[in-house]
């Protein structure tokens, strides 16, 4: 999927002028909302090309990877082993706003519609369980493109079985190509 995205992005930036802009990013994701205390941060990732084409809109997409563990619960003994965490991937289709500041500083904005995928696992005094799922997601994200570089804030939501996991990642990129 992701060497197709790449393909159609690069094609449609040689066949018809349009300016075409890969960035890869990393930073820090953090829980928000119910449940989030017994979170800890943990890493982000994200690779989006994005097919720009005028001086205010572009279209793309992103594969976004997002790791989560809990804190271990209070009163558990620390003799007992335990982890637990989720990870989250989406592939998501970004529309992006862009407001131009300068020749090389621009605020972009983006809402993307995405299909998830969810694994999460608990290891508990040598036992372990996990489970996956596939769900429904939106990101809201903001950016700061300044030269080749990106400082992103991004809002994430997901839909599980009617139950919502939200979080915000920061994280900080630069243009590959």
């Amino acid at each position: 999927m992701k060497k197709l995205l790449l393909l159609v992005v690069t094609f449609a930036s040689v066949s018809f002028g349009i300016e075409s802009r890969t960035t890869l990013s990393g930073g820090v994701a953090i829980a928000v909302g119910d449940g989030s205390q017994s979170m800890n941060p943990g890493l982000t990732l994200c690779l989006e090309p994005i097919a720009r084409v005028s001086k205010y809109f572009g279209i793309g997409g992103h594969l976004d990877y997002s790791w989560l563990t809990e804190q271990r619960p209070s009163g558990m003994p620390s003799s007992m082993e335990f982890s637990a965490g989720d990870h989250f991937w989406d592939i998501s289709v970004v529309p992006k706003l862009y407001l131009p500041v300068s020749e090389k500083v621009l605020f972009c904005f983006d809402i993307d519609p995405g299909l998830y995928f969810g694994y999460a696992y608990l290891h508990l005094n040598g036992g372990s369980s996990s489970s996956s799922k596939q769900f429904f997601g939106m990101t809201y994200g903001v950016s700061l493109n300044a030269s080749s570089f990106v400082f992103g804030f991004k809002f994430k939501n997901t839909f599980i079985d009617n139950d919502q996991t939200n979080w915000i990642a920061f994280s900080i990129g630069f243009l590959v190509y």
